[in-house]
Formats: structure tokens, sequence, C-alpha cells
């Protein structure tokens, strides 16, 4: 969460195999960002894929721009 409490970013570790039917896809690490509104409801803005190598990746951080 950022130090305003405004943002929420969730990060999953590592690459995921998941079945769709009769296919099994490869869904990638990433890191998912939510809005939290003033009522405290988390908004879904975007999610950006993480290229971890194959490797898991365990820290992220965030900071203020500007």
């Amino acid at each position: 969460m950022d130090p305003c409490g405004r943002m929420l970013v969730a990060a999953s570790i590592k690459p995921l195999a998941v079945r769709e039917r009769a296919n099994v896809t490869t869904v990638p690490a990433a890191l998912s960002v939510f809005r939290i509104g003033s009522n405290g409801k988390l908004e879904f803005v975007r999610k950006y894929d993480v290229d971890t190598g194959g490797k898991i990746h365990y820290w992220m951080g965030m900071m203020g721009l500007g």
C-alpha cells in the first residue's frame, strides 16, 4: 500500500499453469494495481506482467514520484 493509503499493489511471485477446459496456459508473474476508494473498496486499475526469467521474485517496493 502506498504511504497515502490510496493505492495497493499485489504481486504474484511466479508464473502459474492454469487449465481452461482442455487447454493449459501459463499466466505470468505480475504486479496488479488497485485504487483504494474513500469507502475502502478496491478498484482494479491495471496489471503489469513481470518476466521473472523462470525464477521466483519475492520483493517489490513503492516510492513516490514527484
